[in-house]
């Protein structure tokens, strides 16, 4: 491989850039196996795979290999903002159902301060004066949103081995501020997970900690992978809204579709 970075930097030889496209090409796949959302009306896998194709050659184009950081380190994040940034762009979510989604959140959050750390669907339901269907179909709805929210906040975080999103090495030392502010945010995230009812928090273990695609937690669990998306979804709308209570009322940015 170092042969084929020289060949390409120094050389301007297209026909090992072509070499490093198809082999880092799995980074990709990866990353595509990897997103745990159902994809938006108007959008394919192919629609991502090639975003993330473009990605990986401008990562290619980027890369200097001299710094001593590893290619995936580098590229991975890359391409995964490239697959968000295509998401973005064809997801859009009508007004009434981010009304609902804010309340739902908002009756969490107070649900919480309440002493009620994982309410049912049920209590939630009864709060915001819905029924627990409606409750979950909105959280799914905001599934994708709350995915980017929650993954923004915990970019540089490692929970013990509750790690809540794969991140990039930085090469650079962090600043004692930086160090201080990632421990804050690793023991909000690891007691917010603890706080999950035990299904959502056996799926977030299950798909961060230990790696499996949703269609494997399908088949631990015995339920249909569908069924998996959809407890994952609430998952990540509880963190996002207990998060909120235990950052003092600040929840991580909501990300918004492209207009």
């Amino acid at each position: 491989m170092t042969r084929l970075w020289r060949r390409y930097k120094h050389e301007r030889d297209e026909e090992a850039r072509n070499e490093l496209v198809l082999a880092h090409l799995p980074l990709v796949r990866y990353i595509l196996g990897r997103l745990p959302i159902s994809l938006p009306s108007g959008v394919s896998a192919e629609d991502l795979a090639s975003a993330g194709v473009v990605a990986l050659m401008s990562a290619i184009e980027s890369f200097d290999p001299s710094r001593g950081v590893e290619f995936a380190t580098f590229a991975v994040p890359r391409i995964r903002g490239s697959m968000f940034d295509e998401l973005r762009h064809h997801d859009t979510i009508p007004r009434v159902v981010r009304q609902r989604a804010n309340a739902i959140e908002a009756a969490c959050v107070e649900l919480g301060r309440q002493g009620n750390k994982a309410p049912s669907l049920d209590e939630i339901a009864a709060a915001v004066g819905s029924t627990a269907r409606e409750v979950e179909s909105t959280m799914a709805a905001v599934g994708f949103r709350n995915y980017l929210s929650v993954n923004s906040f915990c970019r540089t975080t490692s929970v013990g081995r509750d790690q809540i999103m794969e991140s990039a090495a930085d090469a650079s030392e962090p600043t004692p501020l930086a160090a201080l502010m990632a421990k804050e945010r690793a023991s909000i995230v690891s007691e917010a997970i603890a706080d999950l009812p035990e299904a959502d928090r056996r799926v977030i273990t299950l798909y961060y900690r230990d790696g499996l695609l949703l269609k494997e937690i399908a088949e631990v669990l015995s339920v249909t992978k569908a069924r998996v998306s959809q407890i994952h979804a609430r998952a990540l709308f509880r963190l996002r809204a207990r998060i909120a209570d235990l950052a003092g009322g600040q929840p991580p940015p909501r990300q918004e579709a492209a207009s």
